[in-house]
């Protein structure tokens, strides 16, 4: 009698034993191919810039949120070759400006089903940017506003000497992080301009949020969707 009840506990054991591996390695494999998001990222509740919460730094990931890879593109003569699918790009190819630019990334990295953003965060809309500007500034007059540098950082380690009016006040802490353009040219942007995508069409152009090194502004208005711009991702 004991064997006979024992037996299919010890059993039903082992089943319960092989069930729980199973799930181990199915939430270890869905977290190794999941989005990698760097330290330091994230602001923490005091760093609100009004209402809103933004990510501290440009966004630098090589995938979609639920893993899905996005494409580098390492030669510029390929960028137009990659405006209809995802893909980003290091500013002036170089891998050594990703640690305090992040990466450009194309309209269909933006113009996606899939989120690019860390959960809970997402590309900002039109309406997003002209929160802030109106939080910096008032309500904006041909897309501008004053006030910009208080999301600039400071000094001339990521800006071109004179980056005017720059306090980063709200810690937004933008960078001139350029731009690839339409031409798949960088200009030689890098520390002089910023440019930030966000997901709003207006016709045939997109909205963009804009910072230069040399006025205290913040712009938000249309330009075409073919460039490489960076992503400041805002908690939804």
């Amino acid at each position: 009698m004991v064997l006979i009840i024992m037996q299919p506990l010890y059993k039903t054991f082992k089943m319960k034993k092989m069930i729980i591996y199973l799930l181990f390695i199915l939430v270890k494999t869905n977290f190794l191919i999941g989005q990698v998001m760097p330290q330091g990222y994230l602001v923490g509740p005091s760093g609100y810039i009004g209402t809103q919460l933004w990510m501290t730094k440009n966004l630098d990931v090589t995938t979609f949120n639920d893993g899905t890879e996005i494409t580098q593109v390492t030669n510029t003569a390929n960028w137009s070759a990659s405006l209809t699918s995802p893909a980003w790009i290091y500013n002036n190819l170089d891998a050594n400006n990703n640690a305090v630019y992040g990466k450009l990334y194309n309209w269909a990295v933006v113009n996606n089903v899939k989120n690019v953003c860390p959960i809970n965060y997402h590309v900002p809309t039109f309406n997003d940017w002209l929160v802030l500007q109106n939080y910096l500034g008032g309500t904006p007059v041909s897309y501008i506003v004053a006030g910009g540098g208080k999301l600039k950082q400071t000094g001339t380690a990521a800006w071109t000497t004179p980056n005017t009016g720059a306090t980063n006040s709200t810690r937004f802490n933008a960078v001139g992080n350029g731009y690839i353009g339409s031409g798949s040219s960088f200009s030689n942007s890098l520390n002089n301009i910023a440019l930030f995508w966000s997901t709003t069409l207006t016709g045939s152009k997109v909205y963009f949020a804009q910072l230069n090194y040399n006025d205290n502004n913040l712009s938000v208005s249309p330009g075409l969707n073919t460039g490489g711009f960076a992503i400041r991702c805002i908690h939804d």
